[in-house]
């Protein structure tokens, strides 16, 4: 028997052993693999459900609030057990009158809201942002709530029509959207 035969065989029985290791692991990591990837296709599918009954409720509170100029108790429930604590805190925002929608004449829009810091933020509806930490922790990162008391503040204070409205030039307009408050002179 040659010495590449006698190798052969000797590797044979560990190659073969090997690759059953080899097929075992492939094995649990499509299967870890497809675990993973099904919690996220369900917690995308939950995310995009919950997305669409947080938009309904909206349109409940704005239909009802426009009719009796009040928000009844069983819309308040709904709130808090889609949105948790930033529920309260946002319409106490809404309460306060902290929601400024900011137009130019340019057509550019954005949303101002003063925090209980008293800094102000500045959302955006469109693409569902908002700067504060709360939005860069709970809602993108940990992936915990749909928005921050902030960017629900706006849609409520839109929903109630209880936004403030401001107009400024295309140039303050132009400092607000890059983050800036006020122009330096």
């Amino acid at each position: 028997m040659s010495i590449l035969m006698q190798i052969y065989l000797k590797l044979t029985p560990l190659s073969l052993s090997l690759s059953l290791c080899l097929c075992v692991c492939v094995c649990v990591c499509v299967c870890v693999c497809v675990c993973v990837c099904v919690c996220l296709v369900f917690r995308c599918i939950m995310g995009s459900s919950l997305l669409s009954v947080a938009e309904q409720l909206l349109k409940d509170l704005q239909r009802t609030f426009l009719e009796t100029n009040q928000i009844p108790d069983d819309l308040l429930i709904a709130l808090r057990f889609v949105f948790g604590q930033c529920a309260l805190q946002a319409l106490d925002l809404v309460d306060q009158r902290s929601v400024t929608c900011v137009s130019s004449p340019s057509g550019r829009k954005a949303f101002q809201v003063l925090g209980g810091s008293g800094r102000l933020y500045t959302c955006f509806t469109s693409c569902h942002y908002c700067p504060c930490p709360a939005f860069s922790f709970s809602v993108l990162r940990r992936n915990e709530s749909l928005m921050c008391k902030h960017l629900l503040a706006v849609c409520l204070s839109q929903a109630m029509g209880l936004c403030q409205q401001e107009q400024v030039s295309d140039q303050q307009m132009t400092f607000i959207l890059s983050g800036k408050t006020e122009a330096s002179t």
